[in-house]
C-alpha cells in the first residue's frame, strides 16, 4: 500500500511540473517553404483542419499537449485547435517560476487590455486612453508556485494564474486568467480576463 501510495505522489509531481512548463512559446520547424503546418480540431490527423501555420512561424504559444505529448493546443486569432509537436520547438528562455516578460491580457464589459513589457504594465479602456506604470513586484505564490503570480504597480494590483480561459467572447482559448484590482482616482474596481504570452 505505502508503494502504491508513494508512487501516486511521485506521478502527481511529475504531472504538475509537466503542467507548469505550459502555456510556452515554440517556432515551427522542419516544414517545406512551399507547406504550412495543419493545427486540427482534434489530436490526429483524421480530425478535420481547422487552421494552419505558416512554414517559418515564431512565437506560437502552446497552451497544453495531450497526454502522450505528441499534439499541442494552440491559439490563432478567433480558432483553437491542435498541431503536432514533431514541428514545434521550444523557445529558449522560458523560466515557469518567474513572472512572464511579456504578456497581453483582454477582458470583457467593460472592454480593456493590460500588456505586461519588459517591467512596465500598459492598461487601456474605453473611457482611458493608454497608461503606462513601472511593475514594482511581480512573484509565484508561496504556496501553489508558478500555477499563480502576482503584481503589482502604482495603480494596479492582482493575479495572474496559468489554466485555460476563455474570453466569452470568442472560440479562443488563453493560457492564463488575470484578475486585477484597479484604482482609478478615488474609485476602486475588480476587472478579470484572459491573458496570452503571444504577441497580437
Amino acid at each position: 500500500m505505502r508503494l502504491i501510495v508513494a508512487a501516486t505522489m511521485v506521478l502527481a509531481s511529475i504531472l504538475a511540473a509537466h503542467a507548469q512548463d505550459f502555456p510556452a512559446l515554440y517556432d515551427v520547424v522542419d516544414v517545406r517553404s512551399d507547406d504550412v503546418l495543419n493545427v486540427r480540431a482534434g489530436t490526429g490527423t483524421n480530425h478535420p483542419i481547422v487552421g494552419e501555420l505558416r512554414w517559418n512561424e515564431t512565437g506560437v504559444e502552446v497552451l497544453r499537449v495531450n497526454d502522450a505529448r505528441r499534439w499541442g493546443l494552440v491559439s490563432r486569432g478567433e480558432w483553437t485547435g491542435w498541431t503536432s509537436m514533431n514541428f514545434l520547438r521550444r523557445q529558449p528562455g522560458h523560466d515557469a517560476s518567474l513572472f512572464p516578460t511579456r504578456l497581453w491580457c483582454v477582458g470583457t464589459e467593460p472592454f480593456w487590455t493590460m500588456q505586461f513589457d519588459s517591467g512596465t504594465l500598459g492598461y487601456r479602456s474605453p473611457d482611458e486612453s493608454l497608461i503606462t506604470d513601472p511593475v514594482d513586484w511581480t512573484g509565484p505564490s508561496s504556496n501553489i508556485g508558478s500555477n499563480a503570480y502576482g503584481f503589482s504597480t502604482l495603480r494596479s494590483s492582482g493575479v495572474v494564474a496559468r489554466g485555460q480561459c476563455s474570453d466569452g467572447m470568442s472560440d479562443r482559448l488563453y493560457g492564463f486568467s488575470m484578475h486585477t484590482v484597479r484604482h482609478k482616482g478615488a474609485s476602486v474596481g475588480l476587472l478579470s480576463g484572459c491573458c496570452t504570452m503571444q504577441a497580437p
